[in-house]
């Protein structure tokens, strides 16, 4: 019955064409624009109807695919929950639209092979793409394989540059993620007070994440000074 709709408002939007041209020739090139996007809007609500009637959900917007990627969960939905039908969508919003969480799980899709075939190296270009729009969890992401040297040869000092490009750019999982690199050894007292103060500004509304804050909050305090701790208080909440 659909279908019948978007013919019949085509073919209507077609004849109606043709007789403006056929009665007054001179006049076909005076279509104004609005009647043009009249008439598409129209055919292009009758192909929005067909596509609700069809689809079981729509295919993933931005917003809901960085709050995925987010929460590490964009394989699992891409490739189990949504069995993989919206590979195409995701794949022409980053090669063609470069948005970076497209770009991020598109990467992630060929590194681990979810849904397309496997190949890491096109994954890591998208992966840097990504990087270069400043989106923060591909920054993290480099930054962990950098660390671990899975896919890329292990390098301390990219993995903290990356991860605390992260946390700069305001990701409070990366604020998170660099005061813990800090606490395990990596960098040094002159970055404990900066990372502190961000931890200090920062609330979780998860519960593990904000018990996890608190814990490298107070291993951080171990290692400076009062004044110090006061004065990135201070300054956590002038500027956050």
């Amino acid at each position: 019955m659909l279908r019948a709709r978007i013919l019949a408002a085509t073919l209507l939007l077609i004849c109606s064409c043709v007789s403006t041209q056929a009665a007054a020739p001179s006049r076909y090139d005076m279509v104004t624009d609005a009647r043009a996007r009249a008439a598409t809007q129209a055919l292009e609500r009758n192909f929005a109807d067909y596509h609700n009637e069809t689809a079981t959900i729509s295919t993933y917007n931005a917003m809901q695919l960085n709050a995925l990627i987010e929460e590490n969960q964009h394989l699992k939905v891409i490739g189990e929950r949504d069995q993989c039908q919206f590979t195409p969508d995701i794949e022409a919003r980053a090669r063609k639209l470069h948005i970076p969480p497209f770009e991020y799980a598109w990467a992630d899709m060929l590194i681990h092979g979810v849904c397309v075939k496997q190949d890491v190296n096109v994954g890591l270009d998208y992966l840097k793409s990504a990087m270069d729009h400043a989106y923060a969890p591909a920054l993290m992401r480099m930054s962990r394989f950098y660390e671990t040297g899975f896919i890329v040869r292990q390098n301390r000092e990219l993995a903290m540059a990356y991860m605390k490009t992260a946390a700069q750019l305001g990701s409070s999982l990366a604020r998170l993620n660099w005061a813990d690199m800090l606490v395990r050894g990596y960098g040094g007292p002159a970055q404990y007070e900066q990372a502190y103060g961000w931890l200090y500004a920062t609330h979780f509304t998860d519960h593990y994440l904000q018990e996890k804050s608190n814990y490298l909050q107070r291993k951080l305090e171990e290692r400076m000074p009062p004044n110090i701790i006061a004065r990135a208080r201070s300054m956590s909440l002038a500027f956050n």
